[in-house]
């Protein structure tokens, strides 16, 4: 999946050159967004994901700092790591804003394979899943393990590897709304599926019927979600609509997940994505 990243700069040749170095870096961005200051940053932001905010500090009207304290406050924008690119290289200056939330510092100049790494330490590449992953993978393995009593084997971000079979797979969507708005995505196989609500129900397999295994999924996927959201710590008011089961061809792709795990639990994958849209 291709990265999305936001460009914070009053210079427009700033931001072009900063385009070209990540370009040059090789490091896979399918969409640039730009802005001349923090506000208009801001407003970008309230209808489009990214990935990551390049951000410069000394701009007019919204620096940097304030940036950085304005998406540190929201529930949403304050999963999206921040990486300040400035001239500023003062200890005081570095301490101060990684203080109030960025997730690097890089000062220019700077070579693509600089810029590249700082990217990649921010993102979480090469270190642990950040608080959503990491509360997302909480959520579900305490779901599972005290609602259906089973393990997992094991657990990784990004798309689950290829099933050797083609077993068909039951998916659970739901959706956020309030003051945090988006979606939240359960996939399974169904052989699986039949395990966990055989396990949830206390009855043998042969005893369960589809409609009883497709409210147990969606209980799963309720659960799930609610479980994940508080976990994070935010006091954003939501609620959750009811999961519907729709058939994985029928899905539409997700915009861009802040969270995208699947789970190994011996018998089949389990996929889970989380989506936050914007503040509504």
């Amino acid at each position: 999946m291709e990265l999305q990243i936001l460009i914070v700069d009053d210079s427009p040749a700033m931001r072009s050159f900063i385009r070209r170095v990540l370009e040059l870096s090789g490091l896979g961005v399918g969409r640039y967004f730009t802005a001349a200051n923090g506000e208009d940053a801001l407003r970008l932001l309230d209808d489009n994901w990214v990935d990551a905010v390049l951000t410069d500090i000394n701009m007019p009207r919204m620096d940097g700092e304030e940036l950085l304290r304005r998406m540190s406050e929201d529930p949403v924008l304050r999963f999206v790591p921040v990486v300040v690119v400035s001239t500023d290289r003062t200890e005081g200056r570095i301490r101060n804003m990684l203080a109030l939330g960025a997730k690097g510092y890089v000062t220019k100049p700077f070579t693509p394979e600089a810029l590249r790494a700082e990217l990649e330490h921010s993102l979480g590449v090469d270190h642990e899943p950040n608080e959503l992953q990491a509360a997302l993978t909480s959520a579900v393995e305490e779901v599972l393990e005290t609602m259906c009593f089973t393990g997992v084997l094991t657990s990784a971000s990004g798309p689950a590897p290829q099933a050797a079979d083609s077993d068909p797979e039951l998916t659970a969507e739901l959706h956020i709304e309030g003051h945090i708005c988006g979606r939240f995505r359960v996939g399974l196989p169904l052989k699986l599926a039949y395990v966990l609500s055989a396990a949830f129900l206390e009855r043998e397999q042969v005893e369960v019927a589809d409609r009883e295994t497709r409210g147990v999924v969606c209980e799963l996927a309720n659960m799930m979600c609610g479980s994940a959201l508080s976990r994070v710590g935010t006091k954003a008011t939501f609620q959750l609509t009811h999961p519907e089961i729709t058939a994985r061809e029928q899905c539409g792709s997700l915009r861009r997940p802040a969270a995208d795990r699947w789970f190994d639990l011996g018998v089949g994958m389990l996929t889970v994505s989380l989506e936050l849209q914007k503040l509504s």
